[in-house]
C-alpha cells in the first residue's frame, strides 16, 4: 500500500529523522512509503530521504488556491491508501482536501507533534476544526502525555497515544573508547566539560538561557557546541556580549549527531516545553549525562529513565544544576545512566510504535 507523509522543510530532526530509521520495517511490511515537504525549501535532508528509498514530493505551503488545487491533483493522481499529516499549519484544510480527494477519514490521520497552547481566536478556530474532523472519524495522535492532556484541555479532543521513537540500533551505550575517539576526533581536550544541545535556534529551545547559564559559572573550561539550524544572529550574538564566544561554537545542522553526543560530557535541553524531545530521547539512550528542563513533553521521562537531572527553565536554575553536576566525578555521573539504553529500547523502540501506525494505515 502507498501511504503520503506531509511535513514542512525537510531537516534532519524529529519526524524525519523517525521515519528514516523505521524505513525498513515499513518497507518489510509492504508499506510504500512517500513525503510531501510543504517548506518554502525542500530542506538539507531531502537527498539523505531519496537515498532511503522515499518519493518526495514539493508543494511549498500558501494560503491559496493553487496550493490546495495542487494538493488535490497530487491526491487523486497517485491515489494513497493513506495520508499521514505531520504538520500543523494547514493541517484541518489538507486533511479536507484528502477527504475530497476520496482518502478515507480513518485513513487521514493527523500526528500532533507539540504541545499547542493556543490561545484566543486561533484556539477557538483550532478547537472546531479538530472536533469536526474527529467526528468525521479522522485519527488524532498524540506522541506524549504532554500533548495528550494539551488536546484535551485546549481543544476538548480525546487523542491515542502513540510515542515517538528512536533509532535504537544507532543510539547505543557510549563506551569509554566511543568517548576517547570522538573528543580526538573533535579536538577537544581531556580537561574541557564539554555541553552539547540539539535543537534549532527557535525561542521555545530556550538556548539563551543556558548561555547566560554559562557566563555566570565563569568556569573557562566549559566547551558548548550547539547543533541546529541558528535562524538569526540573537544568540551568537548573546555569547559574545557575555564575553564566552571562545566557549560556545555554534555547529547548524549536522547529518550525524552520534560523535557529539559519545563526545559529550553533558547534554542539556533547555525547552520552555516540547512535544516529545527526540533528541533528549537519542541522549539518554547513549546513555550521557542529560539535564533536562521540568517542562511538558521531558517531565516525563523522569518516571522511566534512571540519573536524570532537572531544573527549572530560567539562567539560575540552570546555572545551579550545572554547579552540581561540575562537583560531582564524571566516572558517577556516567554510571548512574547504566541502565538507559534498554529502557529506551523498550519503551520507544521502532517495532511497537510504528506496528501501531501501520494498523491506521490498513484500518
Amino acid at each position: 500500500m502507498k501511504v503520503l507523509h506531509i511535513l514542512c522543510e525537510l531537516n534532519p530532526s524529529g519526524a524525519e529523522t523517525m521515519l528514516l530509521s523505521a524505513a525498513p520495517y515499513m518497507q518489510a511490511q509492504g508499506i510504500n512509503s512517500e513525503i510531501l515537504a510543504t517548506g518554502a525549501n525542500v530542506g538539507v535532508f531531502a537527498e539523505t530521504l531519496t537515498e532511503a528509498g522515499f518519493k518526495l514530493h514539493h508543494i511549498p505551503f500558501s494560503k491559496s488556491f493553487n496550493y490546495f488545487n495542487n494538493l488535490y491533483r497530487l491526491f487523486t493522481k497517485e491515489q494513497y491508501d493513506s495520508i499521514h499529516i505531520h504538520t500543523e499549519q494547514g493541517s484541518f484544510w489538507v486533511t479536507v482536501i484528502a477527504l475530497l480527494a476520496g482518502v478515507p477519514a480513518k485513513r487521514c490521520i493527523k500526528t500532533i507533534h507539540a504541545t499547542f497552547q493556543f490561545t484566543g481566536n486561533l484556539r477557538w478556530r483550532r478547537a472546531w476544526q479538530r472536533r469536526l474532523l474527529c467526528f468525521l472519524g479522522v485519527p488524532h495522535i498524540a506522541i506524549s502525555k504532554s500533548v495528550q492532556d494539551t488536546e484535551l484541555n485546549y481543544f476538548g479532543i480525546e487523542t491515542q497515544i502513540i510515542p515517538n521513537w528512536f533509532n535504537s540500533t544507532r543510539f547505543t551505550k557510549t563506551t569509554d573508547l566511543d568517548y576517547k575517539n570522538n573528543r580526538k576526533l573533535l579536538n577537544l581536550s581531556d580537561k574541557q566539560f564539554v555541553i552539547t544541545t540539539v535543537g534549532n535556534c527557535a525561542q521555545v529551545k530556550n538556548h539563551s538561557a543556558l548561555i547566560e547559564a554559562i557566563a555566570k559559572l565563569e568556569n573557562k573550561d566549559i566547551v558548548y557546541l550547539h547543533i541546529g539550524k541558528e535562524n538569526d544572529c540573537s544568540e551568537p550574538d548573546l555569547a559574545k556580549a557575555l564575553n564566552i564566544s571562545n566557549q560556545v561554537h555554534f555547529l547548524g545542522i549536522q547529518n550525524n549527531i552520534l560523535p557529539f553526543l559519545q563526545a559529550t560530557d553533558l547534554f542539556v535541553m533547555p525547552s520552555l516545553v516540547e512535544g516529545f524531545g527526540i533528541a533528549a530521547l537519542e541522549a539518554i539512550a547513549t546513555e550521557v549525562p542529560v539535564l533536562l528542563t521540568n517542562v511538558p513533553g521531558l517531565s516525563n521521562f523522569n518516571k522511566i529513565f534512571e540519573g536524570l537531572h532537572y531544573c527549572e527553565p530560567n539562567a539560575d536554575a540552570i546555572k545551579n544544576s550545572l554547579e552540581i553536576i561540575l562537583k560531582t566525578p564524571n566516572a558517577d555521573l556516567r554510571s548512574s545512566c547504566h541502565n538507559n539504553s534498554k529502557l529506551a529500547e523498550l519503551y520507544f523502540g521502532i517495532d511497537k510504535s510504528v506496528s501501531a501506525y501501520i494498523s491506521h494505515y490498513k484500518s
